[in-house]
């Protein structure tokens, strides 16, 4: 974003500085002359002046529209390009929050299954030690309950994963920070060794 904000800006200085070529040049000038006593007749101002030009000859003023239109086009591709950015950066985010919010869902959901298969293999081992259940749904309930664990485990390391993806596209981290904080764990691991 920085980048498109410096090249819009880049191209609105190069726009402004070519419509100095539509300015008229002015010079101003004064003489002043005087010999007296008193402060009033020392200096009289004898001639005032200007001068006033404007070049058409070179290319009859058309080389200055074409480079004006020129600018101005740059301008309004840096704007586009811009906004473009500021689109790009508003949708990542968007889809950032939505992931993170559907990851947090997940985990609730996958937290109740866990629940639930640990209170199946309960209500199994009960039946079980009373002779209801064969040892093989004994077994049974305690995969389910490994694979809800499983499940669990993998919900909130993807929840983890969105949830810096989101921090990472509002701003808050960077990959920089990040990487310099881990070089200055490792050296301080380095360091106590």
């Amino acid at each position: 974003i920085k980048s498109a904000m410096q090249l819009r800006e880049g191209a609105l200085k190069e726009g402004l500085a070519k419509a100095g070529d539509y300015l008229p040049k002015v010079d101003v000038y004064a003489e002043m002359a005087g010999t007296g006593e008193t402060w009033d007749n020392m200096f009289g101002l004898t001639t005032l002046g200007f001068e006033a030009r404007y070049d058409i000859g070179d290319g009859l003023g058309l080389t200055a529209v074409s480079d004006t239109m020129q600018s101005r086009a740059k301008v309004k591709r840096a704007k586009l390009e811009y906004q473009k950015e500021l689109q790009t950066i508003e949708r990542s985010l968007r889809l950032s929050f939505l992931d993170f919010h559907k990851s947090k869902s997940i985990v609730k959901a996958a937290q109740k299954e866990q629940e639930a298969s640990t209170e199946a293999l309960r209500l199994a081992k009960l039946r079980y030690e009373n002779g209801i259940e064969v040892f093989a749904r004994l077994i049974e309930k305690e995969s389910e309950l490994t694979a809800a664990e499983l499940n669990l485990i993998t919900s909130v390391a993807d929840y983890n994963l969105t949830q810096a993806k989101l921090a990472y596209d509002m701003g808050t981290i960077s990959s920089e920070a990040l990487q310099k904080q881990l070089g200055s764990k490792q050296s301080g691991l380095k360091a106590s060794k």
